[in-house]
């Protein structure tokens, strides 16, 4: 298995899971620019983008889908919901919603293009994202229950990328959420 990623990218979150998952890994580091857009590259991912998870023959891109991709191939280090678990469905609204609506928002805050007609983007505002996801931390702390899940990887990588830039304000519940990440990751 080969991780192409760079330290400053959504690839950690794929470094991270795989050391969680016990997984051997080739990791290649891709500079950004130039080398992301190189012939070589675009034959692995045409966007240009990292992270790329090759497996054999099989190559993948966008975080989410290599989070789901890798749970799926080693259910046993229970990551995510497997086919058939009643949690399935809420497991894999989460990575949507992560991976769609929060990640898309905070993007557009950072880029300062965040639009008065936002309903014609799927969602209303980064503002009532954060609240979604606030109130559903006030009951549980990850998002499917007690323990740590591919989901707390990926949305809380982004939730703390976006409160260390500045994007997402400052919340007391967000806040220690992240820190009870940190600390389970350093296990």
């Amino acid at each position: 298995m080969k991780l192409y990623t760079n330290a400053k990218s959504r690839g950690q979150v794929i470094s991270q899971l795989l050391r969680l998952l016990d997984v051997e890994y080739e990791e290649v580091s891709i500079s950004f620019g130039k080398e992301m857009k190189s012939n070589e590259f675009l034959k692995l991912n045409p966007m240009g983008k990292i992270p790329v998870l090759v497996d054999g023959e099989t190559v993948i891109y966008e975080t989410g889908a290599i989070c789901i991709y890798l749970c799926d191939k080693f259910p046993l280090k229970d990551m995510a919901p497997q086919i058939g678990s009643p949690n399935r469905g809420e497991y894999l609204r989460w990575m949507f919603f992560g991976a769609g609506p929060l990640d898309f928002s905070i993007n557009l805050k950072r880029l300062k293009l965040d639009s008065e007609n936002k309903g014609f983007l799927g969602y209303s505002s980064l503002e009532n994202i954060i609240d979604i996801i606030v109130s559903h931390l006030k009951r549980t702390p990850y998002f499917l229950g007690q323990e740590l899940s591919v989901v707390d990887l990926y949305i809380g990588t982004l939730l703390k990328w976006g409160s260390i830039d500045g994007a997402i304000p400052k919340n007391e519940i967000l806040s220690s959420y992240i820190s009870s990440i940190d600390e389970a990751l350093k296990l």
